[in-house]
């Protein structure tokens, strides 16, 4: 159900008594003679003060007022519908478990805001554009002065909060806890890709190697060399087999990385019941390559351009380059972030930036304008290899490479 309230509204488009509909995309204004409506996307920041709201979108500046003690109500219902939008573009899902208000401070930015704990992140949700999810799978330093905690990422990121009163306590304790959980969840998976890796082994491996996640090939090689020659058998029974092969020729093969992801058992019941129907002797070596999501990455020699190799069961294969700004170890740091925040959905890194603006792609926008590294993987996009054929696709890359 969704609520109306009466207010007097002042914006380019409205002067006069509204009601005013807050809608989980957008808040829609109704005058005698002007209706307007303003989705979330477009909304830049919004604030309660001295009994108005004020909201800021892209293109002007509205204020709602004479409300009465609803002012403070029709803010709050705001506020709720706006951070169930920006959680729908981050992509999160299941239970809150956690929930406070607090003071953060980020990449230049300062303020008090919503902050929410879940299964896999952190949730910055302030009543403004600078939203942010941190997964608790790259959170890999946390420093405690006083009463504020601060959290680096892996990218070199630092995130303060502090002034939480008595949740702080309580907040700094879940964070450890999902830290720890997620560490578990790195040994399961290492185990389960390799069941003759032992506790040890995958103890130590767990503080470099997560699902999903690149890692370069020498680190992986100096940390267990079981891992290694497990995921590269799974590439080589892949359709990215040969063009791995080639990336290692023709790039840096010392600073190639890989990554290997699980697809989600309902979705493999799914495929392998597709398949099956038209090819009932699918054999069990073609099931378990189903299972498996497979990425690789390498620089060129001259670490000015990136190959980004995906394969994804009952996907085409697909060739990204980018034209690296900084350094390979910057580049892949964005990347994995990036690709983590999108699910591995590679179409935002390549959507044009007019298209962001239909209404359609609000959530795409809404995340990208939150998660700075897929504002750095866009800027360096360059574009893709198709694979028509191995020697068209070998000739292409040579070409990108040179």
């Amino acid at each position: 159900m969704n609520t109306s309230y009466k207010a007097w509204v002042e914006c380019m488009e409205v002067s006069d008594d509204a009601v005013i509909q807050i809608l989980p995309e957008g808040v829609c204004i109704d005058s005698l003679f002007s209706q307007l409506a303003i989705s979330y996307a477009r909304i830049n920041q919004f604030q309660f003060e001295n009994y108005r709201v004020r909201i800021e979108s892209d293109i002007q500046t509205m204020e709602c007022s004479k409300m009465g003690q609803q002012c403070e109500w029709f803010y709050n219902e705001l506020k709720d519908f706006y951070n169930q939008r920006v959680l729908k573009a981050f992509g999160v899902s299941g239970n809150m478990e956690f929930e406070t208000n607090g003071f953060c401070f980020f990449d230049g930015w300062k303020g008090r805001s919503t902050i929410r704990i879940y299964e896999d992140c952190i949730c910055i949700l302030p009543p403004n554009m600078y939203g942010r999810r941190l997964p608790f799978v790259f959170i890999n330093g946390m420093k405690r002065e006083d009463y504020a905690v601060s959290l680096r990422l892996s990218s070199g990121e630092i995130y303060q909060f502090s002034m939480m009163g008595r949740d702080f306590d309580p907040f700094v304790q879940e964070v450890m806890t999902h830290i720890r959980a997620q560490k578990e969840e790195n040994i399961k998976f290492i185990q389960k890709l390799d069941d003759t890796i032992g506790l040890m082994e995958a103890t130590k491996l767990s503080s470099v190697f997560s699902e999903g996640i690149l890692i370069s090939i020498r680190q992986l090689l100096q940390t267990s060399l079981k891992l290694e020659q497990c995921i590269r058998s799974k590439i080589m029974k892949s359709k990215i087999r040969y063009s791995v092969k080639q990336m290692e020729a023709l790039c840096d093969s010392e600073k190639m990385c890989i990554g290997i992801k699980e697809i989600p058992e309902e979705q493999l019941a799914n495929q392998l019941a597709k398949i099956q129907e038209t090819n009932p002797e699918f054999s069990i070596e073609d099931q378990e390559a189903l299972r498996w999501s497979l990425w690789a990455a390498a620089p060129s020699k001259n670490e000015k351009k990136a190959i980004v190799e995906f394969c994804i069961p009952m996907e085409a294969t697909a060739t990204y380059v980018f034209q690296i700004e900084s350094s390979w170890e910057e580049f892949i740091s964005d990347l994995n972030l990036g690709m983590e925040a999108t699910d591995w959905a590679r179409e935002l890194l390549t959507l044009p930036e007019n298209e962001l603006m239909f209404e359609s792609n609000d959530l795409s926008f809404m995340l990208i304008q939150r998660t700075t590294s897929i504002q750095s993987l866009r800027r360096q996009y360059f574009g893709r290899i198709i694979h028509r054929s191995e020697e068209q696709w070998k000739k292409e890359l040579e070409r990108i490479l040179n």
